[in-house]
Order: C-alpha cells, then structure tokens, then sequence
C-alpha cells in the first residue's frame, strides 16, 4: 500500500533539497520593492525582463554590503535557496554586488531627457495657481487615508470646497483613470476652482513609477487648471512631479500650501481691518463736524452782518425821512408867515402859491425816490439773509442735529449715550437717542 506523507513532511523535504542543492548561488537582476522590518532586515524582490524572485537578507550582512540596495538598480547577488511558510521561495541572501544603473531607472532617464528637451518642464509654462473661488479638484482613491488627511488639514487651516474624482492609483490602467480625471476638472469646472491636487500615499517604486507616464506628463501639461503633484513619501520625484504647476513632497503639505493662511491669521486680519475701519470713520465725522461748525459759525456772522446793515439802513431812512418833513415844515411856516406880510394882488399870490406847489410836489417826488431806493436796499439784504438762514441751508439737503434746548451739535464728543437729541429736516424735525 502507497504512503502519503503530510505537508509539513513535503515543505520539510523540499526545503533540504533547495538548500543542499542550491546552498550557493549567484543571481543578476534588478532590485525593487525593498521592504524593511524589524532589527533592521529586509525583503526586497531581484527581477529581470520576464520573472521575479524574492529575497531576504538579515542586518548582520547588510551591514557588510559595500553599496546600499536602492530600487530600479542592478546587483550581483550572492546566497542561497530556501523557503519560508506559505510555500514561498526566497533566495537568503549573504552579499550583494553594485553592477549598475537599472532597467527602469534608464529608462527613466531616457524619458526625462526626451520630455527635457520637448520643454515640458520649462518654468516658464507653469500656471499660476489662485485663491479666487476657494475651491479644489482633488484626484486621489476615495478608500485611501490620503483623502482624510487633506481634509483634517484644511479644516485646521481654512476650509476649501472639495470636489472629489474618485480614481485608480495604482497599476497601469490607473494612467487612464487620472488622465479621465483631469479632463472631466477641464470641461466642468473650468473658473469653477483653483487648482486639481493630484494626490497618493507612499509606495514602492513600482507603485509610483504610474507617474512616470509620458501620457500623464503631457496630460497634466495641457490642463487648463493648474496642477498640484503630490506623491508621498518618496525622495525621488516623478516625472509627474516635474510637469506640474506645484509640487509637494505629501498630501498634507499640499493642503498646507493650498490654505496659506490660517483661520487665525484671517480673523487678525478682519481685526485688523476692523479696527482701521473705526479709525477712519472717527477721523471722518471729526473733520466734517469741524467743516460744519466752521460754516454755521461762517453763517451766523453774515447773518449778524446782515442785521447790522439792515439796521444801519433803517436809522439812515428815518434820520433822511426826518429831515425832509423837518424842511418841509420849516418852508411851510415860511410860506405862511409871507403870506400874511404880503398884500399882493390876486394874480401875484397865485403864482406863488404854484411856485411854492410844484416845489412841494418836486420835493415829495425826490423824498419818495430816495426812500424807495433805500426800501430796495433793504429788501435785497433781507434776501441775501433769507438764502443763508438755517431754514435756507435745510432746503439745499443739510441737517442740524440739536440737544432737547435746541442748541446745535457740532461736535461728537458732545453726544452722550441714551440722550434725546433732534435731527432737523427741511420737512421736520425727528427725535433721535444715541445707542452707542
């Protein structure tokens, strides 16, 4: 009867066969996806153009390494076979030889030079990202943690309007999934939103080397809405990094960058203004207080100037008048005391009673002139003071503010909290009381 065996047996088996028979080997290739853990050992994978094998290597050799293994470079390995639970291959790792620039490095290279030349990373074509509608475009996985951190920031910071592209972010069909993403923020949200963060957490360098796409370079270069690249984690910038308007080495400092300030800083700033703002009305009413005070004090001197002259004017008439009747009588007595000396015949006594008639009529007529003249100038000095009264200036759109006496206010440190005060209209007057 046939014996099986258990599993544990068979992985026992195959396990003393790869080491005994593979118990030194020497493999060329490429490294990628190092990957660190404790007490300072790594996996890291060696691959060429058609497969992959794992690695293992413990820090008491890596130590001895003369190069550091960095991805996207070429080593001669030097360990041997074995494999570890979960049936998986590994080569145990005992040196490690620097050969030269890897596969995907060089072509790396190769592209950055190519698109170098085409102008893609020229300072000169990068677009200038604005504050204008306080709002982003934001192309990242809605399941990522990256999405959460970029928020969190923002609301510490000052708040933006996010518009999420839910994308693939890694693999290769992850190129298309971006580029769809950036054109769908062109043809809906253009002068809609300030900038589109393109955003992922760390990855290896095959993870990230999605931004190393030629389409995706030329993609974001033909945007119209600035581009912010930011890829986390990872000192190497991509090409992607390169051809964007602006560039961070995490999402969260790309937030950062997108809220350049705080709220704190903007409510100092509104302070700030506010407090000039008090400054410049008190500097106001100040100086228009002090204008009105001038001019109604203007207004009451030619006022009293008026009513001087006016009364000036008044006297003269009266003295003026005063005299005449004063003439008059006098060459009335005359008149009358001639009479009775004279016995002169009729014809002689008529001609001097219309002698002494016409010069009556001609003295009445000159008197009324005079005095009609002198009212005429007292009427136009009476309307040169009706057109600068108080009643006058209220026609023409001014106001006076008076205290319950009626005394004018002409200043506003006279105002007092809670006190009535009048406001006059050229319509009214209205009651007013000071709040403030």
């Amino acid at each position: 009867m046939q014996k099986f065996t258990s599993v544990t047996n068979l992985f026992s088996e195959i396990k003393f066969g790869l080491e005994t028979q593979y118990y030194l080997i020497q493999v060329t290739g490429e490294v990628s996806k190092i990957t660190t853990i404790q007490k300072g050992n790594i996996f890291f994978d060696i691959k060429d153009e058609n497969h992959t094998v794992s690695c293992f290597a413990i820090n008491q050799h890596i130590i001895k390494f003369k190069h550091p293994l960095k991805e996207g470079t070429n080593f001669n390995i030097t360990g041997k076979l074995t494999i570890f639970k979960g049936s998986k291959i590994n080569i145990l790792v005992y040196g490690a030889e620097y050969i030269d620039i890897g596969l995907l490095e060089k072509s790396h290279n190769e592209l950055f030079l190519k698109l170098q030349k085409e102008g893609y990373f020229l300072q000169d074509h990068k677009k200038q990202i604005k504050n204008s509608h306080n709002a982003i475009g934001l192309i990242t996985a809605k399941q990522g943690a990256v999405i959460h951190d970029i928020i969190n920031r923002l609301e510490e910071r000052f708040p933006k309007k996010i518009f999420l592209y839910n994308s693939q972010m890694q693999g290769l069909d992850s190129i298309q999934s971006i580029l769809t993403a950036i054109h769908y923020f062109n043809l809906n949200f253009i002068n809609k939103i300030d900038a589109i963060l393109l955003a992922r957490g760390g990855g290896s360098t095959e993870d990230l080397n999605i931004f190393n796409s030629e389409k995706l370079v030329k993609g974001i270069f033909n945007s119209k809405i600035p581009i912010i690249s930011a890829i986390g984690h990872t000192k190497d910038k991509t090409l992607t990094d390169l051809v964007a308007d602006f560039s961070t080495s995490t999402p969260t400092s790309a937030a950062e960058y997108l809220s350049k300030i705080t709220r704190k800083d903007y409510h100092n700033s509104l302070n700030s203004l506010k407090l000039t703002l008090r400054i410049n009305q008190n500097n106001i009413l100040l100086f228009y207080s002090k204008n009105l005070k001038s001019q109604l004090q203007r207004l009451i001197n030619f006022k009293n100037h008026i009513l001087l002259n006016q009364n000036n004017i008044l006297n003269l008439s009266t003295r003026i008048f005063n005299t005449i009747q004063k003439i008059l009588f006098h060459y009335q007595i005359k008149i009358e005391k001639n009479q009775q000396k004279i016995i002169p015949p009729t014809q002689n006594l008529t001609n001097k009673l219309n002698q002494i008639s016409f010069f009556k009529n001609k003295s009445t007529l000159n008197i009324n002139n005079l005095i009609q003249k002198k009212l005429d100038n007292i009427n136009y000095f009476n309307s040169l003071n009706n057109n600068n009264n108080i009643n006058s200036t209220l026609q023409k759109g001014y106001s006076i503010l008076t205290n319950e006496n009626n005394t004018p206010i002409t200043s506003i440190k006279s105002l007092k909290q809670k006190e009535k005060y009048f406001i006059h209209l050229k319509d009214g007057k209205k009651e007013i009381i000071v709040a403030d």
